[in-house]
């Protein structure tokens, strides 16, 4: 697929930085684990660590064609994406088309934009969330079921994550009542009492990546921290790295010289956040914005910056780490179909497509599970 057709949404960087040095160690504290992460990269492959689970080659076609990928979920055998046209989107496990979601306008069901999508489990629908504060509940196979309106309209959440009948929103910016995640019973359809305060921001900088996950639980974080947060709060992991924070006087002039806060972070290679938080059995998978993939065992406390895009073995020549949301144990990268250097895989992937999208395809979903 034409790079320009492609690439991963979400909150992105405004600009690259370089790689930190950092330091090394660990110490615990009962339900705060201090990692201190190790100063530069290993340069082992992904091989090394994980082996393929799975390649799915997402069909091509004009009804599912992916501009950017915002939101991509598992349940029970089906791959549903947010897609940067708005518009939800259905996959069986080998990436065939199911069906999609695009319903924008303003009768029964409709909507302007998606801000971001969850399942609920316990009913097998999908909540979307809208920007006219609304949630709209949807089934499996495309089909309107209902609309809630008594959400909080003062503020416009950037995520949502569904678990045990709570749908939980998540703002980083909201300066209002301070709370990062407010909490919402779709049973009830009220919010019950908000537990999650902390540190809010109101700046320029974007994590790059998924601000708040789910896999064997919830994780998210604060902005401009240094911590993994569990939104069932049996454990915290703070992570120490060189150069990590940025300083107030830089951030004050943020929006009056930005040029300022930009150079400060390039010239000095500040960590300012981390994101994208996976966690299986044994690990946790993040990155931040100088990090390209750090991997923590959780048997030993130790962490792992790695280098993860490079992975000739399977025909990749560039992935992109990207948390999906599933208690599946695999770690999922997506790769534009052009990176893919393997003759035969190519093949078998655009036999199946027509001519109108031979510069146009779909990206490709790499999972990988722990040795």
């Amino acid at each position: 697929m034409n790079t320009k057709y492609f690439y991963i949404a979400g909150c992105v960087a405004l600009f690259s930085l370089t790689s930190p040095r950092c330091a090394s160690s660990t110490q615990e504290n009962t339900n705060n684990i201090i990692i201190n992460l190790p100063s530069g990269h290993n340069q082992e492959l992904i091989s090394d660590h994980l082996q393929l689970s799975d390649i799915i080659y997402l069909e091509t076609i004009d009804s599912s064609l992916i501009k950017s990928i915002r939101r991509l979920i598992i349940h029970k055998d089906t791959i549903i994406i947010l897609n940067d046209r708005e518009e939800v989107l259905f996959f069986d496990m080998k990436g065939k088309f199911l069906n999609k979601i695009r319903n924008r306008g303003a009768g029964p069901g409709e909507y302007n934009h998606i801000i971001d999508i969850a399942i609920d489990y316990d009913r097998d629908d999908i909540i979307l969330y809208t920007d006219n504060f609304s949630l709209f509940i949807y089934s499996l196979d495309g089909t309107f079921i209902s609309k809630t309106d008594n959400i909080d309209t003062n503020n416009l959440y950037e995520k949502i994550i569904y678990n045990n009948n709570i749908l939980f929103f998540y703002n980083p910016l909201n300066t209002k009542d301070k709370s990062i995640i407010r909490s919402f019973d779709l049973n009830n359809s009220k919010y019950i009492n908000n537990k999650f305060i902390g540190k809010t921001a109101d700046f320029i900088l974007r994590q790059r990546g998924v601000p708040i996950v789910k896999s064997k639980s919830i994780w998210y974080v604060v902005p401009l921290g240094n911590s993994l947060l569990n939104l069932d709060e049996t454990v915290t992991y703070q992570i120490n790295c060189d150069n990590f924070g940025i300083t107030d006087a830089i951030l004050e002039k943020q929006y009056t010289e930005p040029r300022k806060l930009v150079n400060e972070i390039n010239e000095k290679q500040i960590c300012y956040g981390f994101s994208s938080i996976r966690e299986t059995n044994r690990f946790i998978y993040f990155k931040s914005n100088v990090h390209d993939f750090i991997r923590l065992d959780k048997t030993n406390n130790e962490a792992k910056w790695c280098q993860y895009a490079r992975d000739l073995k399977n025909g990749i020549s560039d992935m992109s780490y990207f948390p999906h949301d599933a208690d599946d144990q695999q770690i999922m990268f997506i790769v534009d179909f052009n990176s893919l250097e393997n003759s035969d895989i190519q093949k078998k992937h655009t036999e199946k497509m027509d001519d109108t999208h031979d510069k146009e395809l779909n990206p490709v979903l790499i999972f990988y599970k722990e040795k």
